[in-house]
């Protein structure tokens, strides 16, 4: 077969092949006039189809990378909420009264990487409430020793409610400031 075999062309010459080599009419003006008219519909079909591929695929492609960026922030979202789950759990134990050290663990263990998520501020608001619940600790323990004068043990207890009622007023405080960032909103 030669370069004429429909088979080894592109389908809008294939098209235009047999319309050429079919007859239509009795003259080779009509002949002409059909071929330059197909011919003209096929270029045209054939870019407008070019165009519809494009525009699908830019289409799905918007579609993915929106899909993808929703699935992004909902991952992180799943992360920072687990750093204000910590921050929740440590200030409910607070308010039970004592905080022991396998609680401290977990409150660090869970904020530990809260400077990528948040930045500055909330990290060291972070370690202000990690220092108080410590100081809890450490005051709990004070009071429970017998060695104290009486003197030092009252300062111990007085201490140890200021300390008790600063982290029980941080439960607003800190949805306050974590709302900013918590505040989930999937953009279209």
């Amino acid at each position: 077969m030669g370069i004429w075999d429909p088979a080894q062309r592109e389908p809008s010459k294939v098209c235009t092949y047999y319309i050429k080599h079919l007859r239509f009419g009795n003259s080779y003006f009509e002949h002409s006039i059909l071929f330059r008219i197909s011919d003209f519909v096929l270029r045209i079909l054939s870019k407008k189809s070019e165009f519809s591929t494009l525009h699908c695929a830019v289409g799905i492609a918007w579609k993915q990378y929106r899909t993808n960026r929703n699935n992004l922030r909902l991952n992180l979202y799943d992360r920072m909420y687990a750093v204000f789950d910590g921050l929740m759990t440590l200030l409910s134990d607070a308010q039970r009264g004592e905080v022991n050290d396998e609680q401290l663990y977990e409150f660090y263990r869970r904020t530990k990487q809260s400077q990528f998520f948040f930045g500055k501020e909330i990290s060291e608001y972070l370690e202000q409430i990690g220092k108080n619940a410590r100081d809890l600790q450490y005051l709990g323990n004070m009071i429970k020793d017998q060695r104290l004068s009486q003197k030092e043990h009252e300062k111990a207890v007085d201490d140890r409610r200021k300390v008790s009622d600063w982290l029980g007023a941080q439960f607003e405080v800190s949805r306050s400031k974590f709302a900013r960032y918590l505040t989930f909103r999937i953009k279209a």
